[in-house]
């Protein structure tokens, strides 16, 4: 089995091992790549707490003079890999949620309820939940502050394109919303150089899914999903994690090998 990779390229190459372990051929593409912005000094005073949603919100944090400060704060992570990061960085009081931004909401409500100051959430341009709605309904305050941009790859490499044309890859790694819709953007630019029909699509999550499904209904002229899409699969992670993601790749795998 094929499998395209398109993460940014600082986190691809270890997926790519560890999916090459599996005994599949990988590609790599990266359809967003990450710019970070400066973090004020003072952009945390007065913050009762940290919210990261994303490995590359502390990335950020990591570059900035902000960090000190920060780590006396108590952290919200989405998940335990975000987790480890913010541990790496001193943070001792890190609280970890299942994977998502939404599942974060009701940790994040128990232990906010009394406490007077906003939250703030190290935030990318591209939000897949709206953080801020959910908690203000439970009356607690959140300032977001944008940490990171996303930069969409205006284009898939020569080699990657030739391997679509002619069936090649046979699965499709998409592991944020920002990345399935600028997958579906690329794929719509290049709907007559490539074949996408019979691809598997590995989300890392329903986020993912649902923002593929939606982009492939609004490409183009309308015609592109029904083209494209009607031998596609579309696998989710059973949680949001790499784990998890990898399991279905090594069913994938096994299918391919005894189909």
């Amino acid at each position: 089995m094929h499998v395209l990779i398109t993460r940014p390229k600082a986190d691809a190459q270890d997926l790519k091992q560890r999916i090459e372990a599996l005994g599949c051929a990988v590609s790599i593409a990266p359809l967003i790549e990450i710019a970070w912005l400066p973090i004020a000094t003072d952009a945390l005073n007065n913050s009762v707490g940290i919210i990261a949603t994303s490995r590359n919100a502390l990335a950020a944090l990591e570059n900035s003079e902000a960090l000190g400060c920060a780590q006396k704060l108590p952290l919200y992570a989405v998940g335990n890999a975000t987790a480890q990061v913010a541990h790496r960085l001193g943070f001792e009081n890190v609280i970890t949620g299942a994977g998502t931004a939404a599942d974060l909401v009701p940790q994040i409500v128990a232990q906010n309820r009394s406490k007077s100051g906003a939250l703030i959430h190290l935030a990318g341009d591209h939000l897949a939940f709206d953080l801020k709605s959910a908690l203000s309904k439970e009356n607690i305050q959140l300032q977001q502050i944008t940490v990171y941009r996303s930069i969409a790859a205006p284009s898939l490499p020569s080699k990657v394109i030739e391997d679509l044309a002619c069936g090649a890859i046979d699965a499709v790694v998409l592991m944020s919303p920002r990345t399935a819709q600028t997958w579906c953007e690329l794929m719509t630019k290049l709907a007559l150089q490539v074949n996408t029909a019979g691809l598997t699509y590995i989300c890392l999550s329903e986020a993912v899914a649902n923002a593929l499904t939606t982009a492939l209904h609004e490409s183009g002229d309308g015609t592109y999903d029904i083209d494209r899409i009607r031998n596609s699969k579309v696998k989710i992670a059973q949680s949001p994690d790499l784990n998890s993601l990898l399991a279905v790749v090594q069913s994938l795998a096994g299918d391919t090998k005894t189909g």
